[in-house]
């Protein structure tokens, strides 16, 4: 255990610390940002991340990376300096998630750093020396910054990448705390602060101050705490504070102008933020205050993290007069400690007033609450606790540190889990906040995309329940009837999410054009696309659809130009690629058409337009080994699809791999019994190449599933009649006309093999039902006429006879065969 020594005898300088206990503590705490989101690289875009990093135009080139879009609220809206580090992340990876979150955790580990400075730094100045010495103060600000870096509340900040916003923010507030410490000093006598050292300290931490404000809004608070700070820690008083630096505290002031600047140029926020909404004033208040309350008891206890709470407005005080009362005297006992006992009022003053931009009464109408607003208040708190119960209960607090880190990594790490992919993280918010519109209809439509379409339909209905003026969910309804087939159905709910309002019409455009595109109404889709691009010329999908509609109306050279295009805005776009490819494969360019296909594939592994295209484009081009993978992947989609099971055996069977060709034919069969006669042909090949015991496996596995399959059954006892299996056919070809009576075939081949057995009274019946069934079929009457002789219905097998030789004068044996019953007929009359 690290010792910490309390009331130096003498002053030491902050440098003074030991470089190697510095950089012990520097090195376990990156360690400790490292483990907990060892598990963040992969997590896929989410929500925000759409407009802000995918359709986020900006930042494709270097020219536009500080101007990035702001008419629909986008995260990135009045914060270029934020926009240009996407451009950074886009110039490594393009879309790859990996170069985002890379970034994400190093703002992170770097805002933990900055962290770790300001408080250490803070606890070495004259004021707080009474209780800290080098040592202490090095190590009570590293379990500080520990527990906050490892801290689960935090993940909504790293690991949700487009709110990098919110820890961008914090590291340059912290960066401003720390640069001012540094340059008013930390010795006994503050520095003067006209020598250099001090002066470029001071310009670095307004410098810093100017990049927050261009970051996020919520940075305005800093000049204030600032000024506060410089009261609480190194003045003394206002007044102090204010002749020792008041050129330097009017400069950090001028850095509102930016911010007001900036935000004058977003309508705020694209009408998302501000008085003149439908949300009240005081309805946002009343639900801040809920709000705070549940951040509070998130901080002590992080087991039920929620990742959106929708917008679900509290507008009765009575429902939340408890949390009005605990809000309202935290806040009073902030003012009051920073005037009684300004360093710890402090961090509660810097808590609230981190918080007070968007958990107060300025509505935001986009989210009612945010686990990431509480990233910088988070390590306020954390300052405030840690401090004090070092000074309460000294070195023990290491003991109980050291096991709550821990403890806080894992539930992180868990946490992470969770943002793996979109379905986990929607089935994660519905599981804890199943009231929420919006959480229902997202996970609806993940639901959707993974084919779970009926499900997914009942979530979004119910967020349309839950919410009549949740446009969004209607939309996804219309999706997963259009993802059904059924366009009219879709266009019904669309033209309601139209009606409802939605968070992106033109999304909802978009897809009113694809559904007029399936119907063939070509000119109405075109109307719908038009009004989709109108609104957002850069979607991709959107641009999709009009170069499909040009292939339908043969304008490919249009068609090539709208998919070129799409593929501009985003590289990834897979149905692009994958209709592109299909111009390809129309033009005979296979290689072309392939190599399109497998990007498609490639950039979306649940497109399963794009999956079949490149299997079944395998095939053609005989390279059947390469498709399976393709096939298989299919199937891991759709694997109630017949046809799927269909094309995988058959390729299976390209590579001889026959069992597990016999049980994806199985599936097919079981969910298609249609699909049967397209296995009897590869069963009449394998007859013709006397593959009898493939048949046999084959028809064993069918008829598990489709035992009242008369075609089964009649072409296995085929295959068994063909091995001289003649017992176990008429089992076969008993087994078919039981099923389909009306079988005539199964009735002549029963009939014909029970005669060939010496069966002749039993096959006397089912030959009858032949003739009855196909009566111009001339070997069945022949083999009636048989039956009949053998019967002892000499009279009636002529007759047959006669007609086989009518129908088929030349039936091989028939002639003779007449020749001999009428002379034996002759002879019985003559006698």
């Amino acid at each position: 255990m690290i010792s910490v020594f309390h009331t130096p005898s003498s002053y030491t300088d902050a440098s003074t610390t030991p470089l190697r206990q510095r950089v012990l503590a520097i090195t376990l705490l990156i360690a400790v940002v490292l483990v907990a989101y060892c598990n963040c690289y992969t997590a896929s875009f989410h929500f925000d991340d759409s407009s802000s990093i995918e359709d986020n135009m900006s930042i494709r080139q270097w020219s536009t990376m500080f101007s990035p879009p702001n008419a629909n609220g986008e995260t990135v809206s009045g914060r270029p300096l934020l926009n240009a580090t996407f451009r950074i992340n886009y110039a490594i990876s393009k879309l790859d998630v990996w170069s985002y979150h890379v970034v994400n955790v190093l703002i992170h580990m770097l805002a933990g750093l900055a962290l770790l400075g300001v408080v250490r730094r803070t606890l070495l100045l004259p004021c707080m020396r009474r209780w800290f010495d080098d040592r202490g103060a090095l190590w009570v600000a590293w379990l500080v910054a520990a527990i906050w870096v490892a801290h689960p509340m935090n993940t909504e900040s790293v690991t949700y990448i487009v709110q990098r916003a919110e820890s961008f923010m914090a590291l340059w507030y912290l960066l401003t705390l720390y640069c001012f410490i540094r340059s008013v000093g930390n010795c006994a006598n503050e520095v003067d602060n006209d020598k250099k050292p001090a002066r470029n300290w001071m310009i670095a931490s307004w410098l810093a101050c100017m990049a927050g404000m261009a970051s996020k809004e919520v940075m305005v608070s800093a000049p204030v705490m600032l000024f506060f700070y410089d009261r609480a820690f190194v003045a003394g008083s206002f007044k102090k504070a204010w002749q020792r630096r008041k050129f330097y505290h009017g400069a950090f002031a001028l850095t509102w102008i930016l911010l007001i600047a900036l935000m004058l140029g977003t309508s705020r926020r694209g009408d998302t933020v501000g008085f003149t909404g439908e949300v009240s004033w005081w309805a946002y208040g009343f639900t801040q205050c809920w709000a705070l309350v549940r951040y509070l008891w998130q901080a002590f206890w992080p087991g039920a993290l929620i990742f959106d709470y929708g917008i679900d407005i509290i507008s009765d005080f009575f429902k939340v007069w408890p949390q009005a009362l605990i809000v309202a005297a935290l806040v009073l006992a902030a003012v009051v400690a920073f005037w009684r006992a300004p360093r710890i009022g402090w961090a509660g003053m810097l808590f609230f007033a981190i918080l007070a931009p968007t958990t107060s009464v300025i509505p935001v109408v986009t989210q009612i609450a945010a686990e990431h607003r509480m990233y910088l208040p988070l390590a306020a708190l954390v300052s405030l606790l840690v401090v004090c119960a070092y000074v309460k209960f000294g070195r023990r607090v290491f003991w109980a540190g050291g096991p709550l880190i821990m403890v806080l990594i894992l539930l992180t790490v868990q946490r992470n889990y969770v943002y793996g992919d979109t379905m986990t993280l929607w089935k994660d918010v519905v599981t804890k906040h199943p009231g929420s519109s919006r959480a229902n209809s997202n996970y609806g439509y993940e639901l959707i995309l993974w084919s779970r379409l009926k499900e997914g339909m009942e979530y979004c209905l119910k967020g349309a329940a839950i919410n009549p003026k949740n446009g969004d969910a209607f939309n996804n309804v219309g999706y997963a009837y259009a993802s059904m087939g059924d366009y009219e159905k879709a266009n019904e709910y669309y033209r309601e999410a139209l009606k409802a309002g939605c968070s992106s019409a033109d999304v909802v455009y978009n897809n009113v054009c694809f559904a007029f595109y399936k119907l063939g109404r070509f000119d109405r889709a075109w109307l719908a696309g038009e009004a989709a691009l109108k609104i957002n010329s850069h979607s991709a999908p959107t641009l999709v659809n009009m170069g499909n509609i040009c292939v339908a109306q043969q304008r490919r050279a249009e068609a090539v130009g709208y998919y070129e295009k799409a593929l501009e805005i985003n590289p990834k776009q897979a149905d692009a690629f994958n209709n592109w490819g299909n111009l390809f494969a129309l033009e005979g360019n296979l290689d072309t058409a392939l190599d399109y296909y497998k990007k498609a594939a490639g950039y979306a592994p649940r497109n399963v337009d794009a999956l079949d295209n490149v299997a079944r484009l395998l095939v053609v081009l005989g390279r059947i080994p390469e498709a399976i993978p393709y096939f298989e992947a299919e199937l891991t989609l759709l694997d109630d699809l017949p046809e799927a099971h269909k094309n995988l055996a058959e390729a299976l069977l390209g590579v001889d791999r026959l069992d597990e060709a016999v049980w994806h034919y199985r599936e097919a069969v079981r969910l298609d019994e249609k699909l049967i006669s397209d296995v009897n042909d590869v069963a009449s090949n394998w007859m013709k190449a006397k593959r009898y015991s493939d048949i046999e496996k084959l028809y064993t596995a069918l008829l598990e599933v489709a035992f009242d399959s008369s075609a089964a059954h009649y072409n296995y006892g085929n295959a068994l009649a063909l091995q001289g299996r003649y017992e176990e056919c008429t089992i076969q070809f008993r087994e078919a006309v039981r099923c389909d009576p009306a079988h005539a075939g199964a009735w002549q081949n029963l009939g014909t093999i029970l005669l060939q057995l010496g069966h002749v009274e039993d096959a006397l019946a089912p030959l009858e039902a032949a003739v009855r069934l196909n009566p111009g079929l001339a070997p069945v009457r022949y083999n009636y006429a048989v039956a009949l002789e053998q019967n002892g219905r000499l009279q009636e097998a002529i007759e047959q006879e006669l007609e086989a030789l009518r129908i088929k004068p030349d039936l091989k044996g028939a002639r003779e065969h007449l020749n001999e019953m009428q002379a034996k007929a002759y002879q019985m009359d003559a006698k």
